[in-house]
């Protein structure tokens, strides 16, 4: 074996480890009260990312129970480098998007559609314009809404409602804050920056709120109610019939700490699991960038801390190791 995989495990532990996290928002919020800056959330938004209308919807209540200042960054491009198969995750996200809306209680349309480019486009230039805005949330969902639904009518109206910027100016804005977005560590739109830690989607809130609650910012009660996901499972009073397939990869971490929920899952509800080994990513030829990679190792740490299993002290067994755990 050769040292580099002999440090791994103990070097993957520390990256992940929570004292060295406490550590660093502790650090993070000695800078902000030493330069006198309030509590602020940066929220990082696509004008074709279905995941942005739950979020924007929950929003209002979020900063309710946690009243904090938050700034909007509009992206109209993120890196390709982080999507090695753009459109199925496109279309997935409008179906994945309207289960996430129901969990939570929110409004999500019913006609979503994958839009054009043009529409984007002219989406993207109109939400610059407001991104100062007191009602900018709102706006923005109805946009997104808007782009997500066809709604060119809409756009237009608000087209000749006002001025847009110019397309070179718009595209200019937008990769200024795409390289916001990756020189911060993440690539993902409808993901919260704060404090040096990324928060994507409506289902990471619960862990941005309990962050603030231990500042004092907030009702702690109030942040158990964000995680939704991490609620035990009801028995289910009815066999349910079927299949259920699980997709499972030996490298991802997701997949390690999914396993054992999926299981029980399918035990309680009687249902048929068919496991589905994976090829990692890397072993069929598709880059995995850096960012992308330190991201995923952190959010697993947080979500298997919320499910109360371990993580942090791994190994990559990518080539023979994998091959030998398919094999088996």
């Amino acid at each position: 074996m050769s040292l580099r995989k002999r440090i791994m495990p103990y070097v993957a532990a520390l990256i992940t480890s929570p004292r060295l996290r406490s550590l660093r928002r502790r650090l993070s919020e000695i800078r902000r009260r030493l330069a006198g800056r309030p509590h602020l959330l940066t929220i990082y938004l696509h004008p074709a990312d279905p995941y942005a209308l739950p979020l924007l919807d929950m929003l209002p209540r979020f900063l309710t129970d946690f009243p904090v200042e938050t700034e909007f960054r509009v992206v109209l491009e993120l890196p390709e480098d982080m999507y090695p198969a753009r459109n199925l995750l496109d279309e997935y996200a409008l179906m994945d998007a309207g289960r996430l809306a129901k969990l939570y209680d929110c409004p999500y349309p019913e006609n979503v559609t994958l839009p054009d480019p043009e529409t984007t486009r002219l989406a993207a230039r109109l939400r610059w314009l407001r991104e100062e805005r007191e009602d900018f949330a709102q706006i923005a969902r109805d946009v997104i809404a808007a782009v997500l639904t066809g709604d060119s009518a809409q756009l237009q109206s608000m087209e000749r409602a006002g001025c847009v910027l110019p397309e070179e100016e718009a595209d200019a804005k937008s990769a200024e804050r795409m390289q916001q977005l990756v020189e911060h560590g993440h690539y993902l739109s409808s993901a919260i920056y704060y404090g040096g830690e990324w928060y994507w989607g409506l289902d990471r809130l619960g862990h941005l709120a309990r962050r603030l609650a231990r500042l004092g910012v907030g009702d702690p009660a109030a942040a158990e109610s964000y995680l939704r996901q991490h609620q035990p499972m009801a028995d289910s009073r009815q066999p349910a019939a079927g299949v259920m397939d699980f997709y499972f990869s030996f490298r991802s971490p997701f997949s390690y700490i999914g396993l054992g929920r999926t299981l029980e899952l399918a035990r309680r509800y009687n249902v048929k699991l068919n496991i589905k080994p994976v090829l990692p990513m890397v072993m069929r030829g598709l880059k995995v960038p850096r960012t992308k990679r330190f991201y995923i190792l952190h959010a697993t740490k947080r979500e298997a801390e919320a499910a109360g299993e371990g993580f942090g002290f791994l190994c990559d067994q990518v080539g023979v190791g994998v091959e030998r755990c398919l094999a088996m």
